[in-house]
């Protein structure tokens, strides 16, 4: 079958077909207490531990390049919670975390997003309607996306 990027619609394209110019919802700053409690899908961009200091590359630390990939630790410097192995057991800690130097890490202080004030996104998507962009972490392709518009990318 075909495989899309991006939402389409039929079109006067030589194609027949043209992508939709619908925007990636803003990635919020924060943690589901109710969906991933310990953050080990947390994406977001902070890169400063609970304390201020700002975090190492994770290139610079000691993961696996297998742990990188799995656990987003190939953007850079921002706070994660990959797998961690002590001895035979291996196991997430509570809360997104990072290096701070190459033999110390630090917790972040990410919020829950259920402790943060709800936005018409969110109460949009809440009730099924058209919230105007497509929410990259659960659907990069825009295969759920279902609202109406009307436009295509240039």
């Amino acid at each position: 079958g075909n495989s899309y990027t991006a939402p389409w619609c039929h079109s006067d394209d030589p194609y027949g077909w043209a992508a939709c110019d619908i925007p990636y919802c803003e990635v919020k700053e924060c943690v589901s207490m109710e969906k991933d409690r310990n953050g080990k899908k947390y994406r977001g961009t902070q890169n400063t531990d609970q304390h201020g200091n700002t975090c190492l590359d994770w290139s610079e630390t000691k993961h696996s390049p297998k742990e990188i990939t799995d656990a987003g630790l190939e953007d850079g410097n921002y706070c994660r919670n990959p797998i961690t192995v002590r001895g035979q057991t291996s196991a997430y800690r509570s809360r997104p975390w990072c290096y701070i130097t190459k033999n110390r890490i630090s917790y972040c202080d990410i919020p829950y997003c259920e402790d943060l004030e709800p936005t018409i996104d969110d109460d949009l998507e809440s009730f099924g309607l058209d919230i105007g962009c497509i929410p990259i972490a659960e659907d990069p392709t825009g295969a759920g996306y279902r609202a109406s518009q009307f436009t295509t990318r240039t």
